[in-house]
């Protein structure tokens, strides 16, 4: 995503090249009519300056649509859909061309300790260690240790019906046992104690009190506690089967390890090797658009002097917009080299 934000800042800095030609252009053929006007410049420089204007703007309309194309791309990438007016949206930041200060060596320890994609291949490489201990460990006995204490609990929700039912039942109690001291159940013997219904207001408040305590008094139930042992004596040849299977899996990940480091220290060097040329080629286009622009003011003396040709002109104006061009492609190849050094190391640089 940020060599594409930097591709839009270059189209966008490209564009700025073709609008400043295109105005250039503009004022050459005004220079040219006006020396035709009076006699000083033939017809063919106008319509070389005519022809010049056309293909600068023929030039700033592709840098626009290139420019309006990056930006649907980036906002591809991020994920959003790109508003319809597309070149309402503006990138306000900028990067400066600064001179690389980092070692070689310090970047390759960063980028050991830091690159994402490595670190992840160790972390898988941590774990297919301790799976190559879990399969190792199942040649050996599993003990296994469970204990459970528990307890109930239970409330009515309408306590009304249980004491009625307690009466009733009390009073049914105590008329069976009434019908059996009076007739042939108990003939000759000594009458039966009937106190059922003497007892229901203790069995009632009972019921009243069992079913207050809820939730946080329970009627506990006999400790639970369970010890397995298992002894693997024949398993189909299983467990060689899953240690090989998970050795190889280290040792996979153990090579991957190894040829990701490698090629994040490829990447690294190759980056600030990128970096240090990028930044000595941006000072060298500086000095050539410095000497194009120059020549481009001169070549327009002369020409407006009646000293030089418009011909010499256009060869100066052509060498300012390549050196021009030049420059803009020279400081964003910095900073998308920049960016990749970064995104080797795995931390920001800047």
């Amino acid at each position: 995503m940020t060599q594409q934000y930097l591709t839009v800042l270059q189209a966008r800095d490209n564009l700025g090249v073709a609008r400043q030609q295109l105005e250039h252009d503009v004022e050459f053929l005004r220079l040219a009519q006006a020396r035709y006007d009076v006699g000083r410049a033939s017809l063919i420089d106008v319509r070389q300056a005519q022809v010049a204007r056309g293909n600068a703007e023929v030039v700033l309309l592709r840098a626009q649509t290139s420019v309006d194309v990056e930006k649907l791309r980036l906002f591809q990438q991020i994920g959003l859909t790109a508003p319809v007016d597309i070149q309402s949206v503006q990138l306000t930041d900028t990067f400066v061309v600064q001179a690389p200060t980092w070692k070689l060596n310090e970047l390759l320890t960063m980028a050991e300790q830091q690159n994402p994609a490595l670190k992840a291949l160790r972390a898988r490489e941590s774990a297919a260690g301790w799976g190559v201990k879990a399969a190792t460990g199942s040649w050996g006995p599993a003990v296994s240790l469970s204990a459970g204490w528990s307890g109930f609990t239970q409330k009515l929700s309408d306590i009304n019906p249980s004491l009625a039912a307690i009466d009733t039942n009390a009073t049914a109690n105590d008329s069976a046992c009434a019908y059996e001291n009076a007739y042939w159940l108990n003939t000759g013997g000594p009458a039966l104690p009937c106190t059922f219904r003497a007892a229901a207001p203790a069995e009632k408040q009972a019921l009243i009190a069992q079913n207050a305590a809820y939730p946080f008094h329970f009627t506990p139930q006999p400790f639970q506690a369970r010890l397995t042992i298992s002894i693997p004596l024949w398993g189909n040849f299983q467990q060689p089967l899953q240690v090989s299977r998970a050795k190889a899996q280290q040792q996979d990940l153990q090579e991957s390890v190894r040829a990701r480091a490698l090629q994040v220290q490829t990447e690294v060097s190759q980056a600030y090797l990128t970096v240090a040329t990028a930044y000595r080629t941006t000072a060298i286009q500086d000095t050539n658009r410095a000497a194009a622009r120059d020549g481009l003011q001169l070549a327009t003396e002369r020409y407006r002097v009646g000293s030089g040709t418009f011909f010499e002109l256009l060869d100066a104006q052509v060498a300012a917009l390549r050196a021009e061009t030049d420059y803009v492609n020279s400081v964003f190849d910095y900073h998308k080299a920049l960016a990749a050094l970064e995104a080797a190391v795995g931390r920001p640089l800047r």
